[in-house]
């Protein structure tokens, strides 16, 4: 077997280093592209969160009726009306008997989730086949998306701020 002139004048070792280097570049290359990838996702998803943030209240009246008014204007323990298919203007607890949420815009569960008299609920989950009846429980400032935006429960937030 006859080599070529140049292996015999590398050592072994200066091979397998430049191979590891080789590696160790290809995983810090590939560590940024995934991080890039993933920030954009992020962004992208609670942009999109962001936007589909309700404006809008249909806040119980003095009559029994429910008007429509800015979100800005719900205080806590009002009382809100969430027709399915909307969403949930503030944190709150469930004054109805029962309803059903998709709530994969905030905790990722794929399936809506029953929610019982009493529950919390959680702003920014959509109301399902039922007509939802939800106490306030904090202003719309204080509730909304903010959580989600700013890290999440997970980062040390939770529900009822």
């Amino acid at each position: 077997m006859t080599t070529m002139p140049h292996e015999e004048q590398v050592p072994r070792w200066l091979w397998q280093a430049s191979a590891l280097g080789l590696i160790v570049v290809l995983m810090l290359t590939g560590g940024e592209a995934l991080e890039d990838y993933a920030n954009a996702r992020a962004h992208r998803e609670v942009s999109a969160l962001l936007e589909r943030a309700p404006r809008f209240a249909h806040r119980a009246d003095s009559t029994g009726g429910f008007v429509e008014v800015p979100i800005s204007e719900v205080v806590v323990g009002d009382l809100v009306m969430v027709r399915p298919g909307e969403v949930v203007p503030v944190d709150g607890v469930l004054e109805s008997e029962g309803a059903s949420f998709d709530e994969s815009s905030i905790t990722g569960e794929s399936l809506p989730v029953e929610h019982a008299r009493g529950d919390q609920v959680l702003s920014g989950t959509v109301s399902q086949q039922k007509v939802a009846l939800v106490r306030a429980g904090a202003q719309a400032s204080s509730a909304d998306v903010s959580p989600t935006a700013n890290g999440g429960w997970a980062a040390g937030a939770s529900p009822q701020n």
